[in-house]
């Protein structure tokens, strides 16, 4: 299973939130972007995003 690790800046304290997703669905390595877009979406609700960086493993 692919590994997608995100690295987030929140826009009021500039807390650096690292967290490992692991996507629903990938096929020979590839992400699906919306499950990618969904879950940066998700995170931003509770506290906003600034900047974010990411590496992806399989």
């Amino acid at each position: 299973m692919a590994r997608l690790f995100l690295r987030l800046e929140s826009t009021r304290d500039h807390q650096i939130l690292i967290e490992e997703f692991e996507p629903e669905d990938t096929y020979m390595g590839y992400l699906k972007l919306s499950d990618v877009i969904r879950h940066l979406q998700a995170a931003n609700k509770s506290n906003p995003i600034e900047r974010w960086t990411w590496r992806f493993d399989y």
